[in-house]
């Protein structure tokens, strides 16, 4: 038929090439991921927990006000950008935990969540900070009300109703709890 459409051919789409489409034997070498905080970051910190334990500001009013942290507030800005627009993950080392109050170490992990956005309910209970603790007894395969973090099973791969997911170890587990991530880019 003369006066059909010419036939447009479409090549296949090829493998997506940007910073968020890394693999774990690229990564297993590289180290940029990891930030290590410079020790003059300790120095902001004990003072903005003394000001909002001074203050008794709530954990869940924590703002970036309370927690500006001047010595790394540039360090953070780009590490954002490197979750946002980069390869979508990164390691915070070098924070002092050993001897802070749970209390100081929630403040800490808040504030420093300030810095990367504003923080949402991660389940239907409304926790905005909540510990990740094998509780036995609990079975999340045999109970829906289960959150599959108070239990010791394998977790398998999956994604949550987020943009930025954090993780902090107060004490490692004596075996297992073992955290990894996949770019679903790549996959």
């Amino acid at each position: 038929m003369p006066n059909e459409p010419p036939m447009i051919r479409r090549r296949a789409p090829g493998p997506i090439r940007d910073r968020s489409a890394w693999s774990r034997r690229e990564m297993q070498d590289e180290k940029s991921w990891i930030y290590k905080a410079p020790a003059c970051a300790e120095r902001d910190i004990d003072a903005h927990l003394a000001a909002i334990r001074r203050d008794a500001v709530p954990l869940h009013e924590i703002t970036l006000r309370h927690f500006p942290l001047p010595s790394i507030a540039a360090d953070l800005a780009k590490l954002a950008d490197e979750l946002e627009n980069g390869r979508g993950f990164a390691l915070i080392r070098g924070l002092r935990l050993d001897d802070r109050s749970e209390e100081d170490i929630s403040r800490l992990y808040w504030g420093l969540g300030t810095h990367f956005g504003r923080m949402l309910s991660q389940n239907a209970r409304g926790e905005l900070l909540g510990h990740i603790r094998a509780v036995a007894g609990l079975d999340f395969q045999k109970n829906p009300d289960v959150r599959g973090y108070h239990t010791n099973a394998d977790l398998q791969y999956h994604s949550d109703n987020c943009d930025i997911v954090t993780l902090l170890c107060l004490r490692p587990a004596q075996q297992g709890g073992i955290s990894s991530l996949v770019s679903a880019t790549a996959i």
